[in-house]
């Protein structure tokens, strides 16, 4: 439970740092634009407050990757649709974005769907995070079927569906993103099993020495 409160505790932190770097970003973007001809004043490279929320949102995606180590990727990834359930009150306070009842129904089965799926892991054993977790995942077997089925759809989605489908359904890019996203939390897993003290998530790790 120790482990879990930490890991859930650094996911509302980064979804609240994503959330506030993307709108900052976003709002960079807006002042850029010349209200005459409609076009970027300048490069937005050229502008520091771009870079900031750029910084911001990689040190969060960093909590996050710290947050792997100390819960199960089935607990903490859903828990990332926070900064989905943020950005709807933080765009529509602070960039004056509308709020239809279709968001408010989506955001209503969102947190339902995060509500079952994180209590379904909250009883679970967090799985050790070792420097062996590569080589172990590596030798799985099912490890690799899931990689094959996941590349073999995105290379179907993207070849004979969007094509066909993307301009008119949303859900085309939805999946893809899924699919992306699910080599990410791999990913950051066996990166954070590569990393020093304390991502392996042994919180005692950051009062040792090296």
């Amino acid at each position: 439970w120790y482990n879990m409160l930490i890991g859930f505790g650094l996911v509302v932190l980064a979804s609240a740092g994503i959330c506030l770097a993307l709108n900052l970003q976003k709002l960079v973007h807006i002042a850029n634009v010349d209200p005459q001809t409609g076009r970027h004043k300048v490069h937005f490279t050229k502008l520091p407050k771009w870079w900031v929320g750029a910084l911001l949102n990689g040190a969060s995606e960093l909590v996050n990757l710290a947050a792997l180590g100390f819960a199960p990727a089935t607990l903490i990834v859903p828990l990332g649709c926070l900064t989905v359930l943020m950005n709807s009150l933080t765009a529509v306070f602070w960039l004056k974005e509308p709020f239809l009842r279709r968001d408010l129904w989506g955001l209503l089965l969102v947190s339902v769907g995060v509500a079952c799926v994180v209590s379904s892991q909250v009883t679970c054993d967090t799985p050790l995070v070792t420097p062996a977790y590569l080589d172990v995942a590596l030798r799985k077997p099912l490890f690799w079927s899931y990689v094959g089925l996941a590349t073999a759809s995105l290379v179907v989605l993207h070849v004979f569906v969007r094509p066909r489908y993307a301009r008119r359904y949303s859900w085309v890019y939805l999946t893809e993103s899924a699919l992306f996203g699910s080599y990410t939390t791999v990913a950051a897993r066996a990166f954070a099993s590569l990393c020093g003290r304390p991502l392996p998530g042994d919180w005692a790790n950051v009062a040792k020495p090296g």
